[in-house]
This record gives C-alpha cells, sequence and structure tokens, in this order.
C-alpha cells in the first residue's frame, strides 16, 4: 500500500501515462503525481470513505508532459481493515480543461471589446428588457448600470417615440439592420436625440443595439438653418455619416457576436476591433477638423496604421512603412470604406507576408483627373491566387464589399510580395 505498485491495468492506462507495460511496473504509482500532496489526500480520503469520486490531480507521464485527470476509485481492504489494493478509473480531461481555459479568455476579451467600445451599446430581450449596456451607454443616457439593466428601454424614450422604437411591445428586426431616430430623457432630466441600430443576434433571441448622441448635431443643424442657405447639406452629411458608419459597426458585431467557440476567436475580436476603431478615428479627425465634410486621408492613414501594428504586438521598427500620399481630401463616405479597405490589406500583411515578423509595407494614394488608385504592397511572401469573385474569408469579403461602395476596381498581384490596387472615381458622390 505504501509502494503503490501497478498491478493490473489495461491499454488505456498505458497511454494514459505514456509507459510501455514494464515501465509502468516498474514505478510507483506515487512517482507520477506531479503535487504528492494530492496522493496523501486522495488516499486519506480512501482510508475515511473507502469510495472517492472524480478526484482531481495532476500526472507527470513518463515522457515528462502533464496529464490533467479525474480520478474514481474504491479501497479493498484485509480481515483486519487495512487497505491491500485500490480499483479506479481515470479520466483524461486535459484537453477539455484547454477549452474551457480558451472559452474563458474568448469571453473575457469579447466582455472588453463590448465594455470598452466607444460607441454605446445595449443587448435587448425581444420586449424591450435591457439586459446588459457597456461604460459608453451609461456615459450617453446619464444612467448608471443598475439604473438601467432589468428596464424597458421604453421607460428611458420620450412617450411619443416609443412605438417606432418598439412597436407593439415588441422588437422585431424582420432585416439583419434597423436604424433609427428617437429622443430619450437622460438621467439629468434633457431630451437627446439619438441615432440607432439595432439587430438579432445570429442564432438567438435577443437584440443588439448601438447609437449615437446626435444632440450637438441637431442643435447645429438648427443653427445652419437659420443662418446659411445651404441648410439641407448639413442635413445630409449627417445622416450619411452616423447611417453608413453605425451600419458597418452593428454589422460587425452582429458577424462576431454568434459561436465564440474555436481557438480564433481572439483574433477574430482583434480584427473587429481594429475595423471599429478606424470609423472611431474617422469620426474623432472630423469632429476635430473645421471642415465636416472632408477627411485629409494623408493625416489619418498616417495615424491609423501605426495603431493596426500596435493592435499585432509589431514594435520596434521590425514591421517597417512607406507612406506616400499628397494632402487628398476625401468624402465621409468614400474614407470610411477607404479606411477599411485600408485597415483589412495591413492586417492582412501584418498577419500572412512576414513569417519572419520583418519586411516593409509601402501605401500610396495615387491622385488622376477621373481616379484616384489606392496601392498596397508588402515584400512578404506572396499569396496564393484570389478568386475575387468569389472571396472565403471575410476579410477579402469585406474588402469586396466595401470596393463595390465606391466603385471601385480591385486588382490583386503577386509574386515577391503582395500588391493590393483599388481604383475609384475622384470625383465620387454616394447615393
Amino acid at each position: 500500500m505504501s509502494q503503490g505498485r501497478f498491478i493490473e491495468f489495461n491499454q488505456a492506462t498505458l497511454e494514459l501515462l505514456g509507459c510501455t507495460e514494464d515501465e509502468l511496473r516498474s514505478r510507483t504509482t506515487g512517482e507520477f503525481y506531479l503535487n504528492p500532496q494530492d496522493r496523501e489526500q486522495f488516499l486519506t480520503l480512501l482510508e475515511e470513505k473507502g469510495f472517492v469520486k472524480d478526484y482531481r490531480v495532476d500526472f507527470r507521464r513518463c515522457d515528462g508532459k502533464i496529464v490533467r485527470a479525474l480520478m474514481t476509485a474504491s479501497a479493498l481492504r484485509d480481515s483486519e481493515g487495512n487497505i491491500t489494493r485500490i480499483h479506479g478509473i481515470t479520466r483524461d480531461i486535459t484537453e477539455k480543461l484547454k477549452t474551457e481555459d480558451a472559452l474563458r479568455k474568448s469571453e473575457s476579451y469579447y466582455k472588453s471589446l463590448f465594455e470598452n467600445t466607444l460607441i454605446p451599446v445595449l443587448i435587448l430581450e425581444e420586449d424591450g428588457t435591457i439586459s446588459m449596456v457597456n461604460k459608453e451607454a451609461e456615459r450617453i443616457s446619464g444612467y448608471s448600470r443598475d439604473d438601467l439593466e432589468g428596464k424597458l428601454c421604453t421607460d428611458f424614450i420620450l412617450e411619443e417615440d416609443r412605438m417606432s422604437v418598439v412597436p407593439e411591445g415588441k422588437i422585431s428586426p424582420e432585416n439583419i439592420l434597423e436604424r433609427l431616430e428617437f429622443r430619450i430623457i437622460d438621467g439629468c432630466g434633457n431630451i437627446r436625440n439619438i441615432f440607432g441600430t439595432y439587430g438579432r443576434i445570429p442564432g438567438t433571441e435577443k437584440i443588439v443595439a448601438s447609437g449615437i448622441d446626435i444632440t450637438e448635431q441637431k442643435r447645429a443643424q438648427k443653427r445652419l438653418k437659420e443662418l446659411l442657405d445651404e441648410k439641407e447639406t448639413l442635413l445630409r452629411e449627417i445622416h450619411h455619416r452616423v447611417k453608413n458608419n453605425l451600419q458597418v459597426v452593428s454589422s460587425l458585431i452582429s458577424l462576431q457576436a454568434h459561436g465564440i467557440t474555436d481557438e480564433k476567436t481572439i483574433e477574430n475580436l482583434r480584427e473587429v476591433q481594429n475595423r471599429v476603431n478606424s470609423m472611431a478615428r474617422i469620426h474623432k479627425q472630423l469632429y476635430e477638423s473645421e471642415n465636416l465634410a472632408k477627411i485629409n486621408f494623408k493625416n489619418y492613414t498616417e495615424g491609423m496604421v501605426p495603431e493596426i501594428l500596435y493592435s499585432y504586438g509589431v514594435m520596434g521598427g521590425d514591421i517597417k512603412t512607406d507612406i506616400k500620399m499628397e494632402n487628398i481630401e476625401l468624402s465621409i463616405e468614400t474614407a470610411v470604406s477607404l479606411a477599411l479597405i485600408l485597415t483589412e490589406i495591413v492586417s492582412n500583411c501584418v498577419k500572412h507576408a512576414f513569417p519572419e515578423g520583418k519586411g516593409e509595407i509601402k501605401i500610396e494614394l495615387l491622385p488622376g483627373e477621373e481616379f484616384y488608385t489606392l496601392s498596397v504592397s508588402d515584400n512578404g511572401v506572396g499569396v496564393p491566387e484570389i478568386n475575387l469573385e468569389n472571396p472565403e474569408t471575410l476579410g477579402l469579403q469585406l474588402i469586396n464589399a466595401l470596393s463595390r461602395q465606391i466603385e471601385g476596381r480591385i486588382e490583386i498581384k503577386a509574386g515577391h510580395g503582395t500588391t493590393f490596387k483599388i481604383e475609384f472615381p475622384a470625383d465620387l458622390k454616394l447615393k
């Protein structure tokens, strides 16, 4: 009993402990315990109860690998009550624990993304009950999380706008994305104008909703209507800006919210975060600019590209960037689409082009009389042939869809490195 020798065992035991039959017979049971105290506690429980179920223990195999396991065992005693043998079954739960740990990390990462995104986000039940809110939703509404969660969203909406948000007491988005404008009463009793989007989370009965506070834009709109002849311009630009940006953001959240189960989840969420941040930078630059209608894409690119590299842990100049652009100003609609395209291509370069972790990315925006050309090239390993008519990855699908949105044409050249070129009209006006 004190030596703990193996007497009878099956093939599964040999596979679990990574031993040959001779190796197993030559060693004591205690030699396999990663923590000797686990064996002492196990034997104590057997001595007291005669039976142990699902005892958690770690073993060190003959090849040095660690096995996480659950043991169920019973004790056989002699006439004097001493334990002479132990019969047991051991289950390897190593992979199960790895999966659970990966899921915990994925959930933690997703919650961090949800909590820290720059746009207010809420999770709703079909009847409009608020299940979850993030920090930005608290800030915009002026209410605490405890004030919001568990309440009906209509409790905070101006009475005359409630039916447009929750018709007949139920939110039922027929399409992937719904957009609407309404007013809320914030925690200080002020009325705020909100432009919101909502859509069903795939595979669930829950609704993801996001919004942006357009109260100041509404006030500016009113002032400009009083002072300027071009009173329709700002209204059109505000609605295009808010609608197009939030449509992309909400679609990305919906795509990523369902089925957080595989090992690629963290990478997927990082990609979503980069997409959201690329749009947030557009808004930040727009708000700080005197021109509400145009974006200086050179300034934008010089600020965004280092953020993408940093998000993938690239530091110290291992991946160099060469950005050559004139001070070209693009419309808001074109800039948003082009920013997301650039984010996808640069992210793809960082992830796939440089297995050694070193290389160079060149970015150019070439002006022409009728067309602009965005060119992104790397000196990496190149890519296999890509079917642009039927792209397989989400990133390429987004590049394809966004290029069509700006009436662009895509060209990909592979060889020593890869070059993406997107040509689009210089005077594009989206409807």
